[in-house]
């Protein structure tokens, strides 16, 4: 029988690298926008200076009740 003529594929390396969206797709001209949604439909969306956790804290903080479980 004839061997089957097949593509080599690229190998693989053993642990390959991650690639997260947000890397690829910072600081494209899109603003940075903060959604919140509650279970019955209501939601509070904010347009934000840039994606820090001291900008977006207080957004949350005035939205949710205190005590609530994120």
């Amino acid at each position: 029988m004839p061997a089957r003529n097949r593509k080599k594929r690229p190998k693989r390396s053993a642990s390959p690298v991650k690639r997260r969206f947000w890397t690829r797709h910072a600081g494209q001209g899109k603003p940075p926008i903060l959604g919140l949604i509650q279970r019955g439909g209501q939601g509070v969306i904010q347009m934000l200076e840039n994606v820090q956790q001291a900008t977006a804290q207080p957004v949350i903080q005035s939205t949710i009740a205190p005590g609530t479980l994120i």
